[in-house]
């Protein structure tokens, strides 16, 4: 008998140009000949514990009574149990063969038909015991041990088992990576048909025909019974490169041997759901066929050398590389590596200028909140491209201007839509600011953004090239809040001046669509936003989004500062007027519906949109109404889980003090993006549905294709600056941070810490509650700066040693200080 596929021999690769090497490789395609009848095997887990790097642990507390040998590592502690069944299923069958002709012979005035029903009821009755012992028992290991090369001649392990007539058929596996857990009942290994291979550096590709013993039965003589052999056919065969974590680049391979017959080709897929050796997970276009990619073919004839893609055959963004055999005729290939072409102008990808840590011993990983930061960290760094490696249209082609600007862009997603969309920039350019500092690329897409603006209107595009897709009032006002967000973290205010007359006329096409409500009225050609329905009308997100006062009073403009903070103070009132919902405790998404959004209500609480603490607290609470087990299915699209808008509901639970609540909704939501293995466990989604799958906007755009949802999308990454604003407690408050703040969030932790830089240096902060409920935090921050510190807690606050008795945020001058108070009474 044959399977197909199942796993060839290991692969070897070499490093990675600049980076990581590959951790896995995956053979399939592959014709394995079992020749053996010994393929499952038992192992009581409690009794071995692990099987790693050829060592095999054995607990101390091992049942078994016979003394082990130096290579005997485990005996099978119910050995003698299984053994005596044996005997009692074989004699119960011996017996019942013995005794079935007595049926026919002893006189009786059963008839004939009757007595060969009972004797075949014996019989069949004991053979169905003893079938049934001897499958339950098969796979069970006696002795396990390992095997020496020094003293066996070769690497592997070593699982005695026993026939039903209890003859030992002794089993050898060479390749343990070939034993893997089994479904099947009452055993705990099997050889396995497809497995994940751990990546070697001294061996090549395997040669199609090339066959490897993966393991061998033989009896108590040596002699061989049979064997496991794998094979790697020729047409059709592929090899699976799991790099371990989101990638993105241009692959390179040496052809060490082709005839001219010979052909490869290349597929990429971030999830391991879309493995395959015909199509890549799409990044063009979604299709419900999942055919829009497909693969990408070597030139033919292949020769031999260094082959290297273009940059426009990059893949941006993936996590498996499948190189397929397209032909019979062998090819040999050796020295697979990466380049990694996102964030180039960083030579170390782990460079950070900013960190975060903290220990969160309420969830099944304590290292889980740092690693979601990091996590954010690195999906916005893979979102950050040359802006002349834009997606193509049609594609696929990673070639194509991105705007016109030199150098990088932060674009939503690393393998699709490589494409400046300034919404996803109001949770990415944050991300930027508090982990590499990097607001250049930032700046660049605000200046692809506002070349795209229409000079008769002043309205901007929904997205940039090459895209260019239009018509979103609430992306134009991500366009203008990005604008100070960069100057913000930046202090340039001359790219402020050179943008500054397209920011107004921007502006006021916006307030030409205010109505005597004193709210924007949404056209419909520009209703568009992330994704959602609803979008046009007075709705609460598009006129939640309102900053301007501050650069125009930054540049010298104080009538123009002063109208638009007059404008901001009116939209507040009105929106308040107009859409507050006192019975649900929470803002209506227009005055026309009595859906409560998930949107709207969060950036009213980040936009100071909300008039009471009661309002904070009210929405804080009522947007828990709308979570699952694994996020908030928002309200304003069916079936969605939606990061980008999660992350802005975590940080309004932050500021209104929530922070258990917030670390509830992080441990839903991002828990299970980040740990899902139908994602990439290393950067974060653009969404999922509400079971989890990866069927984001599979009914609103996306044909129901969920290869095309991209697993490294920026809008992800809230987590990564609401930890370090809130948890750490750490914000800027001016320019460059010349004023800052310092109002940790403890949410249920014992301690925490991170960091960022501006221009102006480092800012840091450390706190931690000792065992007498003593809150103790140490800043620090460039000197020339001042900033205030809110600790939570009951009476004095302690400033470097001394008391203060100021009841509420006291005043410190930049650089290093240690302050304490009493969390509780």
């Amino acid at each position: 008998m044959s399977f197909v596929p199942l796993v060839c021999r290991r692969a070897s690769f070499s490093p990675l140009s600049l980076r990581p090497s590959p951790l896995f490789s995956r053979c399939t395609y592959a014709l394995l000949t079992p020749r053996s009848s010994q393929r499952y095997f038992f192992v009581s887990p409690a009794k071995l514990q692990k099987v790693q790097d050829g060592k095999i642990d054995a607990p101390a507390t091992s049942t078994t009574t016979t003394e082990a040998s130096p290579k005997d590592v485990y005996h099978g502690p119910l050995t003698a149990s299984f053994r005596r069944l044996k005997l009692v299923s074989l004699s119960s069958l011996s017996l019942s063969l013995f005794c079935s002709p007595f049926f026919f012979i002893v006189e009786s005035n059963l008839p004939g038909f009757a007595r060969a029903a009972l004797a075949a009821t014996a019989v069949g009755t004991s053979g169905l015991s003893t079938a049934l012992v001897s499958w339950a028992t098969r796979p069970y290991v006696t002795t396990l041990r390992r095997l020496d090369p020094t003293t066996d001649g070769v690497k592997g392990l070593e699982m005695t088992t026993l026939t039903l007539t209890l003859q030992p058929r002794i089993t050898r596996v060479y390749d343990l990576d070939f034993l893997v857990d089994t479904q099947r009942p009452l055993a705990k290994w099997e050889l396995a048909r497809e497995v994940i291979l751990p990546a070697q550096t001294d061996k090549a590709l395997p040669i199609a025909g090339q066959e490897e013993t993966v393991a061998e039965t033989m009896d108590k003589n040596g002699k061989i019974l049979g064997s496991w052999v794998a094979t790697l056919t020729g047409d059709g065969s592929y090899v699976v490169l799991d790099w371990g974590k989101e990638v993105g680049g241009r692959v390179s391979l040496t052809v060490n041997n082709a005839s001219t017959d010979s052909a490869l080709s290349l597929s990429f897929t971030e999830s391991s759901q879309f493995i395959s050796p015909t199509l890549s997970d799409d990044s063009c276009f979604a299709t419900a066929s999942l055919a829009g990619d497909g693969v990408q073919s070597l030139p033919s004839p292949l020769t031999e050398g260094l082959f290297t893609q273009g940059i426009g055959q990059q893949r941006g963004g993936f996590r498996y590389l499948t190189i397929v055999s397209n032909n019979d005729s062998p090819v040999t290939i050796s020295n697979i590596s990466l380049e990694i072409t996102f964030m180039p102008q960083m030579d170390d990808l782990r460079a950070y200028t900013g960190y975060f840590s903290a220990q969160d011993p309420g969830f099944h990983d304590p290292d889980f909140l740092t690693k979601i930061w990091y996590a954010g960290s690195y999906t916005v760094q893979t979102n950050t491209i040359d802006s002349h490696q834009a997606r193509q249209q049609p594609c696929w082609a990673n070639n194509a201007t991105g705007g016109p600007v030199e150098g990088t862009i932060l674009v939503d997603g690393a393998k699709r839509d490589r494409n400046v969309w300034p919404g996803d920039m109001g949770i990415s350019t944050f991300t930027e600011a508090v982990s590499t500092s990097d607001l250049e690329s930032s700046k660049n897409s605000l200046l692809v953004m506002f070349s795209t603006q229409d000079p008769a209107t002043g309205a901007l595009q929904y997205s940039g090239p090459p895209i260019n897709a239009q018509g979103s009032d609430t992306y134009i006002s991500w366009s203008l809040i990005g604008t100070h967000t960069v100057w913000f973290y930046t202090g340039d205010i001359d790219f402020v001046k050179d943008v500054w007359t397209n920011y107004t006329k921007a502006l006021a096409f916006l307030q030409s669509q205010v109505d005597d409500t004193g709210l924007v009225n949404v056209p419909a050609a520009f209703a568009n936003d992330w994704g959602r329905d609803g979008g046009g009308g007075h709705n609460s997100a598009a006129n939640t989004l309102t900053t301007a006062a501050e650069l125009a009073a930054e540049l010298g403009d104080s009538d123009l500062a002063a109208e638009y903070a007059a404008n901001a103070s009116s939209v507040k009132d009105a929106f308040n007027a107009l859409l507050w919902d006192d019975t649900a405790g929470m803002y209506r998404d227009n005055d026309a519906t009595g859906l409560h959004p998930q949107d709207g209500n969060s950036l009213a609480i980040l936009f100071n949109i909300t008039e009471t603490e009661d309002q904070i607290q009210s929405i804080s609470e009522g947007l828990t109404a709308f979570w699952t087990d694994i996020g908030p299915l928002s309200p304003e699209l069916n079936d969605t889980i939606i990061p980008f808008i999660g992350g802005f509901e975590l940080q309004a639970h932050f500021i209104a003090g929530q922070g258990e609540r917030a670390l509830d909704l992080l441990h839903r939501e991002w828990g299970y993006m980040l740990y899902t293995n139908l994602s990439v466990q290393s950067t974060l989604l653009e969404g999922f549905t509400a079971n989890g799958s990866l069927g984001y906007r599979s009914a609103a755009g996306y044909d129901f294709d969920h290869s095309y949802t991209s697993h490294a999308h920026g809008w992800a990454c809230g987590p990564t600056f609401a930890l370090t604003a809130h948890v750490a407690g750490l914000q800027i408050t001016s320019p460059l941070g010349a004023t800052w703040s310092v109002a940790p969030v403890l949410s249920g932790l014992s301690a925490a810490e991170g960091g960022f830089e501006t221009p102006l240096g480092w800012f840091g902060v450390k706190w931690n509650v000792d065992d007498e409920g003593v809150l103790n935090v140490t800043v620090d921050t460039p000197s020339g700066t001042n900033g205030t510190a809110l600790l939570p807690g009951q009476g004095p606050i302690s400033v470097n040693g001394e008391t203060n008795q100021v009841d509420g945020p006291v005043t410190l001058a930049g650089g290093s200080h240690t302050i304490s108070r009493k969390t509780s009474a």
